[in-house]
């Protein structure tokens, strides 16, 4: 599906030539070079972005919810703004004759290219979005094949649409770390590993059971409050970053220290994920503007390595639940 650019740019002013021949003018524009929107959203099963500067994406449906390149889960605000457009964009106006030759150079220069399918492979739409007008308020958009641009919007938002389509990679991924069936967890270790003592693991055998971390240190004779870790992997449900940090200078540096807490969980089917933190506030002690230093006391993070490879920043009080002792869960 990936167009060469040097053709998408061909492709454009061909169409604007054709245009000109033919002498087309707003008045006689035909409904088919309008046709961005879909007439059923639910039938969009595959959208692909292409652009002038950076890899291209494609985003499909699976189940409920997305997925970016076939890998990673699509930001739910992303995939909703991009839905919105194509089921709902209405035109605004369309551009003058004397406008249009300036708004296809600017379409060829910066323009993104949009697909949609549905799950046969059917295209139910294809169109370019150029910039924003000068305003703010509206949006260049040429169909494929079309000589004809408009300016569209969304009825009721203030939003300009071609945002919705620009994000950076990481800006289409979702932040989620943890979306955890807690009834699929078979074992889970929260391990300090500076405060052994306080570590602990859950083993799912029949009932649950609480254990030291350290097999070797003894168990505490008293019996596990059943309720409390069920509440407690119920927590697993959900969890969301603020942002991924993958790009982060010190990701490397700060992999390697020891970490704060690491978090372990196996599955039922034999699958594996964990979590290493490591607070914010330690690692830039030393080497941080002051400025920015005692602000990150007003909201403490954490940088978590997750076993997949990605690093997120976590708000501290978003995590708080997850760092419980051991002996929180004894009767």
């Amino acid at each position: 599906m990936k167009r060469n650019l040097t053709l998408f740019l061909v492709l454009v002013l061909l169409a604007f030539l054709a245009y000109k021949m033919l002498g087309t003018t707003k008045n006689s524009s035909s409904v088919d070079d309008r046709a961005f929107t879909v007439a059923d959203i639910n039938a969009v099963d595959k959208v692909f972005v292409a652009y002038k500067s950076k890899n291209n994406i494609t985003l499909t449906r699976n189940g409920n919810h997305w997925l970016l390149d076939e890998t990673h889960r699509v930001k739910e605000g992303a995939i909703n703004g991009v839905l919105s457009v194509l089921e709902r964009a209405r035109v605004k106006f369309i551009p003058s004759k004397n406008a249009t030759e300036n708004i296809i150079k600017g379409i060829a220069k910066v323009g993104i290219k949009v697909e949609a399918y549905d799950k046969n492979g059917k295209k139910l739409t294809s169109f370019y979005i150029g910039g924003n007008t000068p305003d703010e308020r509206g949006t260049y958009f040429l169909m494929e094949n079309a000589a004809q641009p408009y300016v569209l919007e969304l009825p009721f938002e203030e939003s300009v649409l071609r945002e919705k389509f620009s994000r950076s990679y990481l800006e289409w991924r979702d932040y989620s770390i943890f979306r955890e069936n807690d009834e699929k967890i078979k074992e889970l270790t929260v391990e300090y590993p500076k405060d052994q003592t306080n570590s602990f693991r859950i083993v799912k055998d029949g009932d649950y059971k609480v254990l030291p971390f350290n097999e070797n240190a003894p168990v505490s004779g008293k019996k596990t409050n059943q309720k409390l870790v069920e509440s407690y992997l119920k927590d697993y449900r959900f969890l969301m970053a603020e942002y991924i940090e993958n790009e982060h200078p010190r990701k490397d540096s700060i992999s390697s220290l020891l970490p704060f807490c690491h978090i372990t969980i196996k599955f039922d089917d034999g699958g594996f994920k964990d979590l290493k933190l490591f607070p914010v506030l330690d690692v830039m002690k030393y080497d941080s503007d002051p400025v920015e230093y005692e602000a990150l006391k007003t909201l403490p993070r954490f940088f978590g390595l997750a076993s997949w490879g990605d690093f997120y920043l976590i708000q501290q009080p978003l995590m708080e639940k997850f760092l419980l002792r051991y002996n929180y869960f004894l009767e």
